[in-house]
């Protein structure tokens, strides 16, 4: 843990710059939903030379991921050009604010920029995608263009984008936690799972 602690840098909020949030690994996030990028060194090599001029990639560790990467693949994130390797201590508001926008695979910190009014470009399947300010690119030719459209920040009808995307995600869910097994939540669930095979509202 110390020999990481050497490799993170500050964040220089001045500086124009994108956000890498990294993945916990093994998961499914990037296992299954970004499965042809799950090598997240590579990925941030490809992200650091894709990048538009005057511009940085923050790497944010992720907090239950500290230490799972080899001493050589952290070397050769921190020595990459124009890449900053950040502590998972590191405030996620302040970072966003003065963002171009964020970089990921699959992260929820994606959601969390969008609902600052901040760009995405995501390179993996997750429920955001369908944001119209949420870039998903296929092809890494594709990831100067869009980081490049992302710096240029025009971006009208944010807030009116936001408001529908909540609107609609949450007009598609319904209550209940599949992964708590206690009778009271299990029951929410049936109703709400009955009430949207019966066609009726599930508020």
């Amino acid at each position: 843990m110390k020999k990481l602690a050497k490799r993170y840098a500050d964040a220089d909020l001045t500086k124009k710059y994108f956000i890498y949030p990294m993945h916990f690994q093994p998961e499914s996030s990037t296992s299954v939903n970004a499965m042809f990028y799950a090598n997240q060194v590579e990925t941030i090599q490809n992200l650091a030379f894709s990048l538009p001029l005057g511009t940085e990639l923050y790497v944010k560790d992720h907090p239950n991921g500290i230490g799972f990467l080899s001493e050589q693949d952290y070397d050769r994130i921190v020595n990459l050009p124009n890449v900053r390797y950040l502590s998972p201590l590191t405030k996620n508001e302040p970072l966003l604010k003065h963002s171009l926008g964020v970089v990921t695979l699959t992260s929820t910190m994606g959601y969390e920029a969008l609902l600052m009014k901040k760009p995405v470009l995501t390179i993996g399947r997750v429920f955001y995608n369908y944001h119209p300010y949420c870039f998903t690119v296929t092809d890494s030719n594709q990831l100067f263009d869009t980081m490049r459209r992302m710096a240029k920040g025009d971006f009208p009808d944010f807030d009116e984008y936001n408001l529908r995307f909540i609107k609609t995600y949450r007009d598609t869910t319904f209550l209940g936690r599949a992964w708590d097994q206690s009778e009271d939540s299990l029951r929410i669930l049936a109703e709400n799972l009955n009430g949207i095979v019966r066609g009726t509202n599930h508020d």
